[in-house]
This record gives C-alpha cells, sequence and structure tokens, in this order.
C-alpha cells in the first residue's frame, strides 16, 4: 500500500467508508496550493492554538494532546488516504476520537468543532484581546474574568493598561490597518 504509516492495518474501523472517495481536503488543499498533509496540519494547528488560547491554569492535557497528535499526523505522505488515517490509531495518543476527526476533516475539509470554538464569544475575545501589544494568553484571560471581553472594554480601564499597553492602544485601528505593497516597495 502506498505511504502507509502503520504496515499491518486491516482497514476495519468504527467509522464507515463513506466519502472516502471524494475528500473535501483535496479541494481545500488545492485552494490552498497545500500538500493533503499541510491542510490537514493546518486544522490541526489551529485547533491546538485556541486550546492553549483558552487554557485554563493546570489543565493543559487538551493542548499536550494536540501535540502529541501533529506528531502522528506529520508521519503520513504527503498525498494520503482514509486508511492511512486509520492506521494512525495503532499510535500513541491516536484514539478512535482523534481518527474520527481527522476522518472528519479529510471528508469535509474542516472540523466542526474547530468552526465551534473560533467563532464562540471567549474564543473571539480572547483573539481580540491578545491582538492588542503587551496581552498574551495569560494576560487575556485574567481580563476576561474581569469582564473585558474587546479592545473597547479594555481602552475604558486605563488602570489595567501597561505604559506600553496604553501607547498601543492609542494608535489601534492605526495599526490594524495593512500598508498597500506599492507605498512599501516605494520607499
Amino acid at each position: 500500500k502506498r505511504g502507509s504509516v502503520v504496515a499491518g492495518g486491516d482497514g476495519s474501523s468504527e467509522d464507515d467508508a463513506e466519502g472516502d472517495a471524494a475528500p473535501g481536503l483535496a479541494l481545500v488543499a488545492a485552494a490552498k496550493q497545500q500538500t493533503l498533509k499541510e491542510a490537514l496540519l493546518e486544522v490541526f494547528e489551529q485547533l491546538l492554538r485556541m486550546y492553549k488560547a483558552d487554557r485554563v491554569a493546570g489543565q493543559s492535557s487538551r493542548d499536550y494532546h494536540y501535540m502529541q497528535v501533529l506528531s502522528s499526523l506529520r508521519l503520513l505522505p504527503d498525498e494520503f488516504d482514509a486508511d492511512d488515517i486509520r492506521a494512525l490509531r495503532k499510535l500513541h495518543g491516536v484514539g478512535k476520537a482523534t481518527v474520527s476527526k481527522a476522518l472528519e476533516v479529510f471528508r469535509t475539509g474542516t472540523l466542526r468543532r474547530a468552526e465551534t470554538m473560533a467563532g464562540s464569544a471567549r474564543m473571539v475575545a480572547l483573539r481580540e484581546l491578545t491582538s492588542v501589544y503587551g496581552v498574551g494568553a495569560v494576560r487575556a484571560q485574567q481580563l476576561l474574568s474581569l469582564g473585558i471581553s474587546s479592545v473597547a472594554a479594555l481602552r475604558e480601564r486605563p488602570e489595567l493598561q501597561s505604559d506600553a499597553t496604553a501607547a498601543y492602544l492609542s494608535h489601534f485601528e492605526e495599526l490594524q490597518t495593512a500598508v498597500p505593497r506599492q507605498e512599501i516597495e516605494a520607499c
């Protein structure tokens, strides 16, 4: 079998083979000019970033788990099929749920859990707060616990801002504006 990660896989799985022949991931990869592996890794890396950003003190098992999963996914060949994903089940740290998520990405090009997390009010707030200079994941968590969930709300509370953060906020909109390439090349 071409590019199989784990030899001796019998291909059996709790997941049926429906959708294996026409994967949505191939469309996503082609649109982004990526290999299937790069496109799959991108989805799981996004999930890992969200778990890291939403980490509650002392609870880092999910992000650790997804670091292990990424290591296993990197063993896939650049182009693979559903059977290659199912074969990952034999590797340490890759369980039934992980294989199911990887197959979902393979079939649809996306992962519902990642989409749901990315769109949650909490994750939107964390992303917005961490876009401010001087506000990392830990500080964003602290601000959320104080009821600060947006840049506008942070601006209204100067006592929560460091000098550097206050200076950044005074130019926030300007710093969020992309500089046209022509303007950069003219310099």
